[in-house]
């Protein structure tokens, strides 16, 4: 039997594997330490190594830590730590294509001593990559056989940029310290063009400074929109993209005394571009003079189906006990973690649940400063139209903004806004031939006349297969017959005598 083969390509887009690290340092402040307030963080750089087996990371995790000087006036060190870890997974080989996406679920900080503390942070580091498949079907051209569409995925290219912007604050009073600085990048929307992917997000920034007068806390709102170079990629191609702040900092200016602000941040933007295919592939098969027995493998294709993009308003409140001095004034609110605990597809929408980790810094009657943490819950119910609750998702939420008011004496609400864009992607399960062989002879029949009576779902080809002779056959001798094929008809094949 003359025979060739065919590759079908069912490239996945997966999440390959994760895993969490911990990250703990010891620093030692300039100025003498009075009390410790809490902690901002955020990670900066992720580099990753594909080897056997596994994925060996190096990365580093900014932190600023609030204090109190002992002249009770407010500063803020900063200090960068840096950690190695490696995440395993049966299908990682050096070759394997993949990206990190990173966040920090809770960050803590404790005094050593007057000019040290330890900060610590808990680093949850998701990996997507690309699992090449390659399929060989089987396809006989000594047998009569019938054909089927395939819907997989082919991996076109990777790509990765690095962006920076800057917004201007105008502070109205000289700044004297800046205590926090931090920024996270949300991702809206991606548009596939001619070797282009266009990544359309925002940048949300918190800045918290002094001046004589007050703490001011300014929440900064910058769009981006940037443009990859991905070569092959067509309008018909989708892309999976993960954005990281590499780092932001703060440049204090003005011609009058130091009343302008300017925020700059450098952004990462790194992704992986797939085309949807469809391929014929081989469906059944037989012969007239021999009998034919099949190998069938059984394989999942991930397709990319949509992405979902939701805004949420989440809250949460803290009564402070009885025997402390009355709250008079929040100087600021910040997060210091998001904790995603549940991520539940169902069909037509999401539910995402988890907690985001702030700090609360507020004043006192008595005009001492104190701090209290405050951890707000979330369960969003997120609707996405055509998920069902079999797909595979792929999620990233960010921490827009946090603020906090004192709704009495003793009872601060902290709020938070949550911005998350969901990919889904669904299995399509398909059984292929990939392997056939010839078991014998088949006996010739000595009808002259054979009738086949029709199921439902029957076709012209099985009809054929039944009978042992050719589709063209079948349509010769019964000529009206057309599909779909009604159940219970007689269809009739003539052999001449032997």
């Amino acid at each position: 039997m003359d025979t060739n083969f065919d590759i079908v390509k069912a490239d996945g887009f997966y999440e390959i594997t994760s895993g969490q690290v911990a990250v703990e340092c010891v620093m030692s402040a300039s100025d003498a330490i009075a009390d410790v307030l809490g902690v901002s963080s955020y990670c900066t750089s992720l580099t990753g190594e594909a080897m056997n087996g596994e994925i060996d990371f190096s990365g580093s995790v900014n932190f600023k830590v609030v204090c109190t000087a002992n002249d009770g006036k407010l500063f803020s060190p900063d200090y960068a730590c840096e950690y190695k870890t490696e995440l395993k997974g049966q299908d990682i080989r050096p070759d394997t294509v993949f990206y990190a996406c990173k966040r920090i679920l809770e960050s803590n900080v404790q005094k050593i001593d007057e000019t040290s503390v330890k900060a610590s942070a808990l680093i949850e580091i998701t990996v997507f990559g690309v699992c090449k498949k390659e399929i060989k079907t089987e396809i006989g051209s000594d047998l009569i056989t019938s054909k089927k569409l395939i819907t997989s995925s082919e991996f076109v290219t990777e790509f990765d940029s690095t962006f920076d912007t800057s917004e201007e604050i105008e502070t109205k009073a000289e700044v004297i310290n800046v205590l926090i600085a931090k920024a996270e990048i949300t991702i809206k929307d991606v548009r596939c063009q001619n070797d282009i992917v266009t990544a359309i997000g925002e940048i949300d920034a918190s800045v918290v400074y002094t001046t004589d007068a007050s703490v001011v806390t300014k929440n900064i709102v910058i769009p981006f929109s940037q443009e990859n170079v991905a070569l092959n990629t067509t309008v018909n191609s989708f892309a999976s993209v993960c954005a990281s702040v590499k780092s932001a900092r703060i440049v204090i200016e003005g011609v009058e005394g130091n009343n302008v602000i300017r925020l700059e941040v450098i952004g990462k933007v790194e992704g992986m571009v797939f085309n949807t295919v469809e391929r014929e592939v081989l469906a059944d098969a037989y012969s007239l003079t021999q009998n034919v027995s099949f190998k069938k493998d059984c394989f999942e294709f991930p397709v990319f189906k949509n992405a979902y993009y939701n805004e949420e308003h989440i809250s949460n409140s803290l009564r402070i006990g009885e025997d402390a001095e009355p709250i008079s004034r929040i100087l600021t609110a910040f997060a210091n973690g998001n904790n995603v605990s549940a991520v539940t597809p169902f069909d037509d929408k999401l539910v995402l649940s988890g907690a985001v980790n702030t700090t609360v810094v507020y004043t006192q009657d008595d005009n001492s400063i104190k701090s209290a943490k405050i951890e707000i819950p979330y369960s969003m119910r997120i609707k996405a139209e055509g998920l069902s609750e079999i797909d595979e998702v792929a999620v990233s939420v960010s921490v827009a903004e946090v603020t906090a008011v004192s709704k009495r004496a003793r009872e601060i609400e902290v709020m938070s806004l949550l911005k998350v864009r969901v990919m889904s992607f669904g299995k399509e399960k398909e059984c292929l031939i990939t392997d056939i062989s010839l078991t014998g002879e088949k006996p010739l029949k000595d009808a002259c006349v054979s009738v086949y009576v029709t199921d439902t779902d029957d076709t012209v080809f099985n009809i054929a297969k039944a009978l042992n002779t050719t589709p063209e056959s079948v349509i010769e001798t019964n000529r009206s017959l057309t599909e779909p094929i009604e159940k219970g008809r007689k269809v009739a094949v003539f052999r001449p005598l032997t």
